[in-house]
């Protein structure tokens, strides 16, 4: 497989954490091909990977709430997460 047909694979793997997944993947290839990213890509993964976290946190206080039957708390931090996907 080509290094963009493990990028896309790596991508996919979990869709919670396509960030995580992707910056894993971009560090092993710049690691065996001697490479090293930009600090302004540096900066671009550590802003999406922040957000990709938040997002992630915002789902499980919405999946406490649904856990006690607080279908309100469930829908709040689900329109918060939907927010910030958009983003």
């Amino acid at each position: 497989m080509t290094l963009a047909q493990g990028a896309k694979l790596a991508g996919r793997i979990s869709g919670d954490s396509t960030v995580a997944y992707a910056w894993a993947y971009a560090q092993a290839v710049e690691s065996i091909t001697c490479t090293a990213p930009s600090s302004r890509a540096l900066a671009l993964r550590g802003v999406f990977l922040e957000l990709e976290r938040i997002h992630n946190h915002l789902g499980d206080l919405g999946y406490l709430g649904n856990d006690v039957a607080l279908a309100f708390g469930f829908t709040q931090f689900w329109i918060l997460k939907e927010d910030l996907l958009r983003l």
